[in-house]
């Protein structure tokens, strides 16, 4: 009798469960459903099971190599979004065009080589922009169009060889931008008026070549307190 009684008890346990509610895992790591601290789980892919009303989610220091927009379609009022210290190779184009909350997105520590242009659209409200410690060869032209509300931008520590025209352009609200620590050796006169329009911006510790194609700018940065060189 005792056995059926437990079979019973386990039965009901069973049928009572709250419908779509996870097992033990990052579900338990959710503050009233707004803040979700996913770190150091091992984690392959972003989690399908949260709580969709989180504004905040913290995946860092996990498995992840990949980020699509299918995977974030239904947190829609994040704000902040941190993927650091993962394994993310790939960013489908347009991954976070369905946070249009977005001010806060940390990509920075992972394995990314190359960024295309789209990849960051419909994101109105996007402050904070980090992809430095990644592996990211060149700058695409409109790679970073359209963000009206960017702030920082950083791009320290990857192997960004080149900047091509149009990489920084229509960033009204910059004031930002690290490009420390990457492989640069030159850069076009060009570039200065368009960094003169940010009121920091990092470039040192890149092998630049001291000759005559470098001279231009050269000499008007040293003109300049906006530069930490």
């Amino acid at each position: 009798m005792g056995r059926k009684l437990r079979h019973v008890l386990i039965f009901l346990l069973i049928i009572l469960k709250e419908p779509d509610m996870p097992d033990a895992g990052c579900w338990d790591e959710c503050e009233y459903h707004d803040h979700c601290r996913c770190v150091r789980m091992g984690l392959t892919s972003i989690p399908q099971d949260l709580p969709t009303t989180i504004t905040y989610l913290y995946l860092h220091g996990n498995l992840i190599t990949s980020v699509s927009q299918s995977e974030l379609i239904w947190y829609r009022d994040l704000k902040e979004l941190v993927i650091w210290l993962n394994q993310v190779t790939h960013i489908q184009p347009g991954a976070f065009s369905c946070l249009p909350n977005l001010e806060t997105l940390n990509l920075g520590y992972n394995k990314i080589t190359n960024i295309t242009p789209g990849t960051f659209s419909n994101l109105p409200k996007l402050k904070d922009l980090r992809l430095d410690k990644n592996q990211i060869t060149d700058i695409q032209p409109g790679t970073f169009s359209n963000l009206p509300k960017l702030t920082e931008l950083r791009l320290q520590k990857n192997q960004i060889t080149d900047i091509q025209p149009g990489a920084f352009s229509n960033l009204p609200k910059l004031t930002k931008l690290c490009l420390g620590s990457n492989k640069l050796t030159v850069l076009p006169e060009s570039a200065y008026d368009i960094f003169t329009s940010i009121l920091i911006v990092e470039i040192g510790k890149n092998p630049w070549q001291c000759d005559c194609n470098m001279a231009p700018f050269r000499l008007q940065m040293n003109e300049s307190d906006f530069f930490a060189f």
